[in-house]
């Protein structure tokens, strides 16, 4: 081991205990995420795909909180392929074909598969995300996108159909008030625990009514789409009256 190494773990073990409540609580395995049992119970789809390590590429769309990124953390773990992390955000398209070109490098020479795993997918514009296809297309990665934006305005109709599309659904209070649970057992004093449920219970409803509103907010294309979408509608307004005003003054000639 390097020194470059021991410093890189000493790092990671100081950002591991400095990080924040969310992330040291995050679930390791399937049976801790809280929610979405229709792909996570006993008999749900994404289950059987990842325990027995089947996965295809898929696409996670839901509201923020849900737990996308946390699924695709799950999968890192029990996965035997090589899973390597984008963001969307920060990456561009040399980021991704030099994932793609390792990943190729890795298939032939060890003969070991890779999973990507890409959040907030909706930032990539529509060259990063045709720069994905080929290798999806192939099978060279299998891709996790994640998205809060609706992937039929957001992601490139290629790359959708050869993605399977899962829905997430917003957490309801009983899931929430779940959580709370977990974290008022694992990081709070016994005599501060009823003030703090209280408080939590408070936060567990507020935060079911902004994932409720979320859900059907995130149905809809974002602003800028929107803001083009109704400029076209005015523009074919415009020019259906032109035309009415153009046909009424013809007849009245």
């Amino acid at each position: 081991m390097t020194v470059d190494d021991l410093f890189s773990a000493a790092a990671e073990h100081t950002l591991r205990g400095q990080a924040p409540l969310a992330a040291r609580l995050r679930p390791r395995t399937l049976d801790d995420v809280v929610g979405q049992t229709h792909l996570l119970g006993a008999q749900g789809p994404l289950r059987k795909l990842i325990e027995t390590d089947r996965l295809s590429s898929v696409i996670l769309w839901g509201p923020p909180g849900v737990g996308k990124t946390t699924i695709a953390e799950v999968v890192a773990l029990v996965t035997k392929r090589i899973f390597v992390r984008l963001s969307a955000v920060t990456a561009g398209v040399k980021d991704v074909r030099e994932v793609l070109e390792a990943a190729r490098d890795r298939l032939g020479q060890q003969q070991q598969r890779t999973i990507v795993f890409v959040d907030e997918i909706h930032r990539f514009n529509a060259a990063q995300q045709d720069s994905l296809l080929p290798a999806v297309e192939a099978g060279l990665i299998t891709l996790i996108g994640a998205t809060t934006e609706n992937p039929f305005f957001e992601v490139n109709a290629p790359l959708r159909s050869r993605s399977t599309l899962l829905r997430l659904e917003p957490l309801i209070s009983e899931e929430l008030h779940s959580s709370c649970g977990v974290v008022l057992r694992l990081n709070q004093p016994t005599q501060h625990q009823m003030r703090l449920s209280s408080s939590c219970n408070v936060a567990a409803e507020t935060a079911a009514r902004r994932s409720r509103r979320l859900r059907w907010h995130s149905l809809w294309p974002r602003a800028p789409r929107s803001r083009l979408l109704m400029q076209k509608l005015h523009s074919l307004r415009a020019r259906f009256v032109m035309a009415a005003t153009t046909t009424m003054t013809s007849f009245q000639r």
